[in-house]
């Protein structure tokens, strides 16, 4: 049998003589056109991680095959509950769709049953056992329902559960089953005798990682894996129960039990396993219904959050915000699939700060996608135009607008990184990064000559502490021949003076999160690094900067990386498929104006003019896809409105429909750019002269101004 949908094991209600049907998650027949050798009734018994092989075997063989890349996705068992009758007929656990079978043929035959835990499958269970006519009675240890540590909501499933005839134990657990040919009964630690003659254990489940205990890749409560979903050995990858995975969102290791999360890991670990390396950074989700009640559960419910209740029990939909440290990590729902799903996810993944919107989040008419989202600043890349955003991170300070993310490429790189180690004094730590990158050059009183006088300068020279040219190396005899040169300037000097302005150990636990993009010189794929996945240091920094053939490109961990401007002058498109574009507030300061009505006249008019052209930003929306997209979501709810209000109720609380159809803030995008003045010479964007870099801060300073003016003016 095919590896088939598990959500319908407990959920599927149906005649016991019936076939339980549960669908494929990939239609036997495609795994032949996919060439995809599946081995059913196979085991996998051990790893060779030397001889990168795997044994297994099935019931007459013994196989050895080879790996280059291995995914584990052996998942979990039911935990066996240890105590005296576990083992007896009648017990079960529901893990698998064996499992599932044994309990619908024995209820069938039964009249009472126990369900032991009062996990979401335990009232599952419960609700599907009593709905086919059992008695049901759970027990439970801990006196609440379901780990959401939230009484009310405990007290409102007992209630429910009472209500529809299911008799509720907390606080209790059982010490020891009886029965002689068959369980009887259960024996609770008040020494009650619980009569029955079926149980169902939901104890949890434990990893399936014995057959790697001698296989030396690092196990904690499964596969520990990175971020990347990738093991110690880096040839091995995990997903699912099994994977215990660091979550760059939640800061911690975490081994989800979810069906949702185990199909999300398994496409983002064959993508890595493939040559990509994208982070899973997935907020978990979970949807269950018990009798005429549904409910969702988003990212973590821990016990020391504080909660923030929307609703009313009595009179669903009702939700609970999980906040630490005002950072919402979950969300629950009651009722009908709320429209704030999707929000509440977009708040837990950019870990927006709540409290100064705690009054208006307790009003449930408050839609959460009205919290505004997180404030992206997008920097591009230009040289010394780079002193131009520098100026309008001040204008943006001014006016109360602080970034929450902020990205870069190239100098933006730069800027980005001292922005995110002192968000509160961005403005002064650049100036002051500005003023050390700056030069003396001759004054002139012609400002188009001293501007020539100054590029050949630099050109010629370098800048001191930032870049120094080749040549003058060659004439110390310092660095490699220059028929063996791979750029034309030392850019090593500029890690110090990063350094200087940007404490990259700290960058992690900044309140902005800071992302820049450079390419692999092998691969020519954009790579993204990020301050909530990788430990940043300044070789990511002149990465991002190492723009060929000025800069040579930048090592890190055996990579081989140039400036990304070579591919995207912005990271903006990058950034959004990290990070998702909902309820985004983004300053995009262009450098590079894309129109200008005046022609070149010179050779140095036309270079700039070129640069202009090839480094633009080009926002440019496919408004044909958007509107089919949403005569697609039209299609949808006019189907969905010819569906009984429990059925539709079901499909809403689908993880598909809430990610395809819930709703989303819309994404406000200012932009900053750097015009062309006709009436002043060219610069070029190696013009690290003080004067310079002077007029670009202020140009920068004064453009922003009028832009938020202006912005202030439509609202």
């Amino acid at each position: 049998m095919a590896p088939l949908s598990s959500p319908p094991l407990s959920k599927h209600r149906t005649e016991a003589t019936a076939e339980l049907a549960l669908p494929a998650v990939i239609p036997q027949s495609r795994y032949s056109e996919l060439n995809i050798d599946l081995r059913l009734g196979t085991t996998a018994t051990g790893i060779n991680r030397h001889q990168h092989t795997l044994t297994i075997r099935n019931e007459t063989d013994i196989e050895v095959i080879e790996y280059r890349k291995l995914l584990v996705t052996t998942g979990a068992r039911a935990t066996p509950l240890a105590i005296t009758g576990a083992d007896l007929p009648g017990v079960h656990y529901l893990r698998t769709y064996d499992d599932a079978q044994a309990i619908r043929q024995s209820a069938s035959r039964c009249k009472r049953a126990i369900v032991i835990g009062g996990s979401f499958i335990g009232m599952e269970v419960a609700g599907t056992l009593r709905q086919q006519g059992l008695e049901v009675v759970i027990v439970e240890r801990d006196t609440l329902l379901y780990k959401l540590h939230h009484s009310d909501v405990s007290t409102h499933f007992e209630a429910m559960l009472r209500k529809h005839g299911v008799e509720c134990r907390l606080g209790q657990r059982p010490v020891r089953f009886e029965g002689k040919h068959h369980v009887s009964s259960v024996v609770l630690d008040t020494d009650e005798h619980l009569a029955c003659d079926m149980i169902v254990i939901g104890a949890g489940v434990t990893p399936n990682v014995n057959w790697l205990l001698s296989s030396g890749i690092e196990l904690q409560d499964g596969v520990r894996v990175n971020e990347y979903l990738q093991s110690s050995d880096p040839d091995i990858y995990a997903a699912g129960d099994v994977a215990n995975a660091w979550h760059p969102v939640f800061r911690r290791q975490m081994r989800v039990e979810h069906w949702d999360n185990a199909g999300r890991q398994a496409k983002i670990a064959a993508r890595n396993m493939a040559g990509e390396a994208e982070p899973y950074t997935h907020i978990s989700y979970f949807f269950s219904h018990v009798f005429d009640q549904s409910y969702n559960v988003l990212g973590l419910t821990q016990e020391q959050c504080k909660r923030i209740n929307r609703g009313a029990l009595k009179k669903p939909p009702f939700e609970v915000l999980y906040l630490d440290q005002g950072v919402c990590e979950g969300f629950f729902t009651l009722g009908r699939a709320s429209e704030n799903t999707r929000a509440a996810e977009t708040l837990i993944r950019d870990r927006v700060n709540l409290t100064r919107h705690f009054a208006k989040l307790k009003r449930a008419s408050f839609a959460l996608r009205e919290v505004p989202g997180q404030v992206l600043f997008i920097l591009q890349g230009g040289g010394a135009y780079g002193a131009f955003e520098c100026g309008a991170i001040q204008a943006l300070q001014e006016h109360g607008i602080l970034p929450d993310l902020v990205a870069g490429v190239s100098i933006g790189a730069f800027n980005g990184a001292i922005i995110a180690s002192n968000r509160e004094h961005a403005a002064e730590a650049l100036e002051n990064f500005w003023r050390d990158v700056s030069t003396i050059s001759p004054e002139f009183g012609d400002e188009a000559t001293r501007r020539l006088i100054a590029g050949n300068q630099i050109s010629t020279f370098g800048v001191p502490g930032f870049f120094s040219p080749r040549w003058m190396q060659s004439l110390t005899l310092r660095g490699p021949a220059p028929h063996k040169w791979t750029s034309l300037y030392d850019f090593s000097e500029a890690k110090e003076l990063l350094e200087k302005y940007v404490d990259f150990p700290g960058l992690c636990n900044s309140p902005v999160r800071l992302l820049v993009t450079a390419v692999d010189i092998q691969t020519s794929d954009v790579v993204l690094f990020d301050s909530h996945v990788d430990q940043l240091s300044a070789d990511h920094i002149l990465a991002s900067g190492s723009l060929p053939p000025a800069f040579d490109w930048t090592t890190i961990d055996g990579r081989h990386y140039w400036d990304a401007g070579i591919i995207s002058n912005s990271p903006l498109e990058a950034v959004l498929q990290r990070v998702g574009s909902a309820g985004k507030q983004i300053y995009l300061i262009d450098l590079f104006t894309g129109k200008r009505a005046h022609m070149p006249e010179n050779m140095m008019d036309v270079y700039s003019r070129r640069e202009e052209i090839i480094f633009s930003e080009r926002l440019r929306r496919d408004h044909n896809k958007q509107d089919l997209l949403m005569s697609h979501r039209r299609l949808i709810e006019q189907l969905m409105a010819q569906l009984s209000a429990d059925k539709a109720d079901r499909v809403r609380s689908e993880p598909l429909y809430q990610q395809l159809m819930g709703e989303t803030a819309a994404t406000q995008i200012t932009r900053i750019m750097r015009e062309s003045n006709p009436e002043n010479p060219p610069s070029r964007a190696y013009d690290f002269s003080r004067p310079t870099v002077v007029k670009l801060i202020e140009d920068g300073y004064l453009t922003a101004k009028d832009v938020l003016q202006a912005t202030k003016n439509r609202e």
